[in-house]
């Protein structure tokens, strides 16, 4: 029996077969292909709506950057300006804000809460810079990036002193081919701790004018004769200097062919304060009358405005009264001799202070207010004069002064019989030897007098407690602005 050989259409049939199998990988290769491109495509937007949210990040935190340093920078200028105004009460005539430590020190301190005040006041300002919505091309693509209104953590809506820290967020959107992304970036920045430089090498000094601690009674009585004159031309001096031309404070200067009461009114039309000077009259009695008095037989009704008036000696002729005196302040190196009274003082309600060795008066001291009067005396080996005629009175807001060592003991034990104290008034004493005065009992009254009276430890102890100071050229330090960095951190959230 024979095999069948016949082959024809096998062949047809394998190569139909083949191509199927290839058709049907290539289209599945080409399905992938195609998936694969729209994945890199989707991919592609993804990067670039990202690229654009970063682009964004970039541009605001560069902006928010420089803004920043200029709010540093301002903060700098205003802390500066402030400085200076404390440099400017400092510069003689020195103001009566900053003639102090105690007083300098709260400037500062003033100085740190307003520019503490300032620099949140500038935080807030700037988040209000970035309150707005902003959109961006970038190089001129369809690829775009908006920011939204910047979030502030903790509010800056007060100066806090408990916030050391604060953070800025920065919400940027980007967006390409319809894609979009977002992004947050937060910036902190750190507040100061201080707006003046806490560190004491950094303090600047400045020369001014401040009372002399610790005063001595050759402080008070032994100054020198100054070699300038109370002239127009040592005020324009003062007003106006000029290299060569200098005139330093404290302001001291000799009374010669000009009255006390006329130089006053020179440093009034100048705007100049009568307290910050100290006139020398070697003729005290022809000074204080003023100008045109022949003869000077009262020392009634003066105002001397605050003005300061060293007296080297009293002249040897008598006057009769010194009464209604107001604002003197009054140094006399001998004893004081009217030959009536001394009564009416400080009426005005303005405090004074007359300083003299000795007293010696006539008839009677009454009615004195609002005014220290200092007795210091000589020395324990010549003690100074105190007599007076019929009464001695101290009254309302006034100080009775006494060096014990320095006075004879008899008028010293006349003072503990005789003088009256009354509302708040109040005798102070001194005594290096220790001495001690003690206030006798007076009838029909039985006022203890010794309830007004004070005992001094020490000698500047005993003068400060009367009110007494004496101004010297010095210097003091001021604070510097502190120098606060522009550096702050950038966190940013995909």
């Amino acid at each position: 029996m024979k095999s069948l050989r016949n082959e024809q259409g096998y062949t047809l049939v394998i190569v139909l077969l083949i191509i199927t199998l290839l058709l049907a990988f290539s289209a599945t290769f080409m399905a992938g292909s195609l998936n694969h491109s729209r994945q890199e495509r989707t991919v592609e937007t993804g990067t670039q709506a990202v690229a654009a949210a970063e682009i964004g990040i970039d541009y605001e935190s560069a902006h928010f950057g420089a803004s920043f340093s200029e709010l540093l920078a301002e903060i700098n200028v205003e802390t500066r300006l402030k400085l200076n105004d404390l440099r400017a009460c400092l510069t003689p005539p020195v103001g009566s804000d900053c003639d102090t430590k105690e007083e300098r020190e709260a400037m500062e301190q003033e100085i740190e809460k307003q520019m503490r005040e300032t620099f949140f006041k500038k935080l807030k300002d700037l988040q209000g810079k970035y309150s707005e919505a902003v959109q961006m091309e970038v190089d001129g693509s369809n690829v775009i990036f908006r920011t939204k209104p910047v979030g502030v953590s903790p509010a800056v809506d007060t100066p806090d002193p408990s916030i050391k820290k604060v953070t800025f967020t920065f919400p940027i959107e980007g967006e390409a081919a319809g894609r979009t992304d977002e992004l947050t970036a937060a910036l902190t920045i750190k507040v100061p701790d201080h707006f003046l430089n806490p560190d004491e090498g950094s303090r600047v000094p400045v020369t001014t004018i401040e009372d002399i601690e610790d005063l001595t009674y050759q402080d008070i009585f032994g100054p020198d004769t100054p070699t300038k004159t109370c002239t127009a031309d040592y005020i324009d001096k003062i007003i106006n200097p000029t290299e060569g031309n200098l005139v330093e404070a404290p302001y001291n200067c000799k009374i010669d062919g000009v009255s006390i009461e006329g130089f006053v009114d020179l440093l009034i039309k100048k705007g100049l304060d009568p307290s910050d000077f100290t006139v020398h009259s070697s003729d005290f009695l022809k000074d204080a009358c003023g100008s045109g008095t022949t003869e000077c037989n009262n020392l009634n009704n003066i105002d001397f405005s605050g003005i300061n008036v060293y007296v080297p000696a009293m002249d040897d002729s008598k006057f009769n009264n010194m009464n209604n005196l107001k604002n003197a302040t009054l140094i006399i190196n001998d004893t004081l001799n009217p030959g009536n009274n001394i009564m009416n003082m400080g009426k005005d309600g303005n405090k004074q202070q007359i300083i003299v060795k000795g007293l010696k008066t006539g008839n009677n001291i009454k009615d004195m207010d609002n005014t220290n009067f200092i007795i210091l005396g000589n020395t324990a080996e010549n003690p100074a004069p105190l007599e007076w005629g019929q009464h001695f009175e101290v009254s309302d807001y006034s100080k009775l002064c006494i060096d014990l060592d320095r006075l004879a003991p008899s008028g010293i034990k006349r003072l503990e019989e005789e003088l009256v104290i009354s509302d708040s008034a109040s005798l102070i004493y001194f005594s290096e030897s220790g001495k001690k005065l003690v206030m006798k009992e007076r009838q029909p009254n039985k006022i203890d007098y010794n309830a007004y009276v004070q005992k001094a430890d020490s000698y500047s102890g005993f003068l400060e407690s009367c009110g007494v100071s004496i101004k010297e050229l010095t210097t003091v330090e001021i604070s510097e602005p502190n120098v606060i960095g522009s550096d702050y951190d950038i966190k940013v959230d995909y």
